[in-house]
């Protein structure tokens, strides 16, 4: 993972050589100290009261940057991201000069969805360090959040140029490739928290017809989150079938997806555009998408995840029961653990209908038994760093068994 690159390689500077400032030498000593014991918070109290006596000294001035480091650090292994942010412009503020921490800065701000803010400070990072591949990586990753692909392509065969074979970076300019060679005369359009683009042969009625859509998840989606309105502008690549199969390579039976930008094809193979509702679905579902991320990044389970956006964009319908009494009385329903994975590689599509169909159940279940605000902080709360498991517990008081024994129950009932 490249967030494990992103690891403080800082140290701790001993001497204090400020002809003045044997009380700032005192103070600077107790830092080390604290920071020593891991206890950063003591440790940037006390470089910062060094720093005030002694501005000039570069040694203090090092320890308090690299103390407010370790400190993001901490906070971004407990989710804190927001937390990690504020820490590390501190750090930049204390030593402009220091690249890793424009870099650590940047990752922060990509995995908070921070796009203008991560390209500003990782394009500083790559003028300090024109050759950090980490630098230059999550560079490219932010330009490709941002849809722009020439300068993401670029960045990464820059990586690749300096670190031959890097598996990871070569499948992301695979991706981008071949996304351009469908999107390159794609056009543009923005709305309030929306950036659009599209065949140069939409329709203006069509391409409004998507962000009105778009605009309006935004609000009433936001809501049912707990006023939750991820920052903009979120990137939208609308298709017809034949290119949106090209640009993703997914299967046919894959009405839209969200990889960091909501794809979704409004033709269908005969180039007949979808209707109202059902554009209306997709939009909405991936949209979800988009808010489930924003709470709690990878941390939530594929059921609770796909659960939530088939809750919310349409209704648990009769087809629907009828498929999840057939697999019940066949014993083929997934269990819990089975369809909490990020992905359901090789199933066939009749089996990713019915996990689609299982996690739509088990949300709208504990939606309707325990009510929508716990649905979202048990989310919240999964985003902050804790266990499944703990969590499903900690707010419906029931293991991945009990869980299932009751849903089978009320399949059974039905």
């Amino acid at each position: 993972m490249l967030g494990r690159r992103i690891l403080i390689a800082a140290f701790i500077l001993l001497a204090v050589t400020n002809a003045h400032a044997q009380n700032a030498a005192e103070i600077n000593a107790e830092g080390i100290a604290h920071y020593q014991g891991k206890d950063y918070n003591s440790a940037i109290t006390s470089f910062s009261k060094a720093f005030n006596i002694a501005p000039d000294n570069a040694t203090i001035r090092a320890n308090l940057c690299n103390a407010y480091r370790a400190g993001a650090q901490e906070l971004a292994e407990f989710s804190d991201l927001g937390g990690a942010a504020r820490m590390l412009e501190k750090a930049i503020n204390i030593n402009p000069k220091n690249a890793d921490a424009f870099i650590h800065l940047g990752w922060c701000y990509l995995q908070l969805d921070q796009v203008s803010d991560a390209i500003f400070r990782l394009e500083e990072a790559t003028e300090l360090a024109p050759d950090n591949v980490t630098a230059l990586e999550l560079l490219g990753d932010a330009y490709y959040k941002d849809n722009d692909l020439p300068s993401a392509v670029s960045l990464w065969q820059w990586v690749i140029d300096l670190a031959p074979g890097d598996e990871r970076v070569l499948g992301k300019l695979e991706k981008a490739n071949r996304e351009f060679s469908v999107e390159e005369k794609f056009r543009r359009h923005s709305s309030r928290n929306f950036e659009m683009s599209y065949p140069p042969d939409t329709s203006g009625r069509d391409m409004s017809r998507v962000l009105t859509i778009l605009e309006g998840a935004y609000r009433s989606v936001g809501l049912k989150f707990k006023r939750t309105f991820p920052p903009g502008p979120i990137q939208v690549i609308i298709y017809s079938a034949e290119d949106f199969l090209n640009a993703t390579q997914l299967g046919e039976h894959i009405g839209g997806v969200y990889d960091g930008k909501i794809r979704v094809p409004i033709k269908d193979k005969s180039g007949a555009l979808l209707k109202d509702d059902e554009l209306k679905r997709r939009l909405v579902h991936e949209y979800v998408h988009v808010v489930v991320r924003h709470i709690a990044g990878d941390k939530a389970p594929w059921w609770l995840n796909e659960g939530l956006a088939q809750m919310i964009s349409e209704d648990f319908s009769p087809r629907d029961k009828r498929m999840l009494r057939d697999a019940f009385d066949a014993q083929k329903l997934f269990s819990l653990e089975e369809i909490s994975g990020t992905q359901l590689d090789g199933l066939e599509p009749h089996q990713i209908a019915l996990a689609y169909c299982q996690a739509h159940f088990t949300v709208q279940h504990m939606r309707d038994r325990f009510g929508q605000n716990r649905l979202v902080d048990f989310l919240i709360d999964l985003g902050g760093g804790g266990e499944l498991q703990d969590e499903l517990w900690r707010y419906y008081r029931r293991t991945f068994k009990t869980m299932q024994t009751e849903l089978n129950q009320k399949i059974a009932a039905n």
